[in-house]
């Protein structure tokens, strides 16, 4: 079968795209998958020295494109930038008699796109990023230039006193201290805890058996407030019930956060700078089960400013977990069954990874650094960097942002790595909008 193409690039008669089972370009139009097609295979009969190499090596790389992409935007976008690389790598000088070198360009086209993600991500350092509708690739920034850049959102010592980050206690080695008060509200009465989830107050004894053992009726979703025929109307996300209404959920028990439990933290030291002078860029998320004691770490995980997760370990509790809190961490019981890694080796191997000039981005990374039972300075909040309109101590939420900033296709839920990858995200979309028409 001949296959004729247009001087446009589309083809009169194309091959059927390669079906896949993946659903990230799944609304992408066959048609749309055929035009490209189409341009692809004219690019390759420049460097192809048959027709059928040229369509085989076209379908390749648009099914690579297709399968890579999360909805049309991007794979318009991804198609675009990778047709554009490939007519770059075969325009090739002439020759010294004035003729195109044939030879030259078929060898060129050994070293085309090798998977377009890998060229686009890797080679030319750049991401594919949806936004408002439409997808552009931009450049994105690496290394020591993307640890300056970020330095000037770091916080500063008022504002992590404010916003309740562990900060060191001189007075007692391996100790923490709280400045934003919420030490001393706990420290009053430590028989007395608050409900994280129903807000209601119940006994406990030191050990953390339960005084009293009541049921827990609670919402969990957030309070979301709506301007209805001029005044305002406040309802739960989880059931639309209002501030008066019953809870939706019912737990066997309350479930606490000992805030008044501040030893056993380490901090990071300083260590010498590496060749390139930069110290590093992590995204921490950490995940939190309820036990006898109160929070303690299930999960942490941590991302490096090209989006890899470089640790990411479930945590054994101490104490007997009341629950394991999954609707919000993602943690389960069998995750934690087999778990070996304690608080103490998550602290060991961050402070080989971590030095005190690293950067640590976050969202509301207090309660991590708290969870971690970890001080550290040089902190990037994005509930910081991105405020709620009311101020402290209303703070946005990750899902809110990341479906204003980085695309509308966001998950029911946000843990983990995918929580760290989104901070990490949100941050370079800030760097990128603050810096528009700057030279770094």
């Amino acid at each position: 079968m001949t296959h004729t193409v247009s001087p446009l690039g589309s083809a009169s008669s194309v091959p059927a795209p390669q079906r896949t089972n993946s659903k990230r370009g799944s609304k992408v139009s066959n048609n749309v998958r055929k035009q490209y097609l189409g341009f692809f295979i004219e690019e390759f009969l420049k460097t192809c020295s048959s027709r059928q190499e040229a369509i085989k090596k076209a379908l390749s790389e648009e099914k690579v494109i297709f399968e890579r992409s999360t909805g049309r935007f991007m794979y318009l976008n991804v198609a675009v930038q990778a047709l554009k690389i490939l007519r770059n790598l075969t325009e090739e000088p002439t020759a010294s008699d004035g003729h195109s070198s044939a030879k030259r360009r078929r060898s060129s086209s050994g070293t085309t796109l090798e998977g377009v993600s890998k060229l686009i991500v890797k080679v030319f350092n750049v991401r594919v990023a949806p936004r408002d509708g439409c997808c552009q690739v931009e450049e994105r920034m690496s290394g020591a230039a993307l640890y300056r850049v970020l330095k000037d959102y770091v916080l500063t010592e008022e504002q992590l006193k404010e916003n309740g980050y562990p900060r060191h206690n001189p007075d007692r080695p391996g100790a923490a201290i709280l400045s934003n008060g919420e030490t001393k509200k706990y420290i009053a009465d430590s028989l007395i805890q608050v409900c994280n989830r129903c807000g209601r107050s119940f006994s406990v004894t030191p050990e953390g058996s339960y005084i009293s053992k009541e049921e827990c009726s609670h919402h969990w979703g957030r309070i979301i407030k709506r301007q209805v025929s001029g005044s305002w109307d406040a309802r739960y996300s989880c059931c639309g019930g209002s501030l008066s209404s019953v809870g939706c959920q019912v737990a066997k028990l309350h479930v606490y956060i000992r805030k008044e439990n501040l030893d056993g933290f380490v901090k990071t030291f300083l260590k010498l700078l590496p060749l390139d002078g930069n110290p590093g860029v992590y995204a921490v998320s950490s995940e939190m089960c309820y036990t006898k004691q109160g929070g303690e770490l299930s999960r942490v995980s941590v991302i490096n400013a090209n989006l890899k997760v470089v640790y990411d370990v479930f945590v054994k509790p101490e104490n007997e977990v009341i629950d394991y809190n999954t609707r919000f961490s993602g943690v389960t019981r069998e995750d934690l069954m087999d778990a070996k890694t304690t608080t103490s080796d998550v602290q060991s191997a961050l402070l080989g990874m971590l030095s005190a000039d690293t950067i640590l981005i976050g969202h509301s990374l207090d309660k991590d650094l708290l969870a971690l039972k970890l001080i550290h300075s040089m902190v990037i909040d994005i509930s910081v960097v991105f405020p709620h309109s009311l101020g402290l101590p209303h703070k946005r939420a990750l899902k809110s942002l990341m479906a204003d900033y980085l695309s509308n296709n966001v998950p029911v839920n946000v843990e983990g790595a995918e929580k760290g990858r989104a901070c990490m995200e949100l941050m370079m979309w800030r760097v990128k909008h603050d810096g528009k028409g700057r030279k770094w």
